[in-house]
């Protein structure tokens, strides 16, 4: 007879966060997690190579324009969902802020991709009123998400990648070309 038992398990890499986000103090005990906000224990999972790898990552995009969208003001960047995709498939929030400048103004703007599908979001309810186009954003903490997760889904070609350490910067992977996309294609 088969079993099935349910539960709720917490990420410990991330549970600081969480607990700050939410304003919840969190306690961790014999690989269980109390859940002070509802007064449960819960099973907790640990991921230690995800919390390395994300902290070493940061995607850089350009602001194309600005434009309202719901009401809302939107920048929208020439990347998007196709070279990071956590928020359009989880609603994973990561930060952003501008490369040169300050966050400010109320968190109400939206961070766009370039393609008309409407989940193409890097992030909502952000501190970005003085970006202007032609502005470079980072999204923080991509390491382990960035390309490994990029596709080429409507015709875009996927990131370059740069590792930047203490001696300077160098290419790890060039951006792709439409000719990268096209080369495995057999026409019949």
């Amino acid at each position: 007879m088969l079993t099935v038992r349910t539960h709720t398990s917490l990420d410990l890499d991330l549970l600081a966060e969480i607990a700050r986000d939410q304003g919840t103090p969190t306690y961790v005990y014999d690989g269980r997690v109390l859940d002070a906000g509802v007064h449960r224990w819960v099973d907790a999972v640990g991921d230690p190579a995800r919390s390395i790898a994300a902290h070493a990552g940061t995607l850089v995009t350009r602001v194309l324009y600005r434009r309202e969208r719901d009401g809302h003001p939107a920048l929208i960047c020439d990347g998007g969902f196709t070279d990071f995709g956590r928020f359009a498939l989880y609603g994973a929030e990561h930060g952003i802020e501008p490369v040169a400048g300050e966050l400010e103004g109320p968190a109400t703007v939206e961070v766009l991709g370039p393609t008309c599908e409407s989940g193409d979001k890097l992030g909502t309810g952000r501190r970005l009123h003085g970006v202007r186009p032609g502005d470079l954003l980072a999204v923080r903490d991509v390491g382990a998400y960035g390309f490994v997760m990029a596709s080429n889904y409507n015709a875009r070609p996927r990131p370059a990648e740069i590792l930047v350490d203490d001696t300077g910067w160098r290419w790890v992977r060039f951006r792709e070309t439409l000719e990268d996309l096209w080369r495995g294609e057999i026409a019949g």
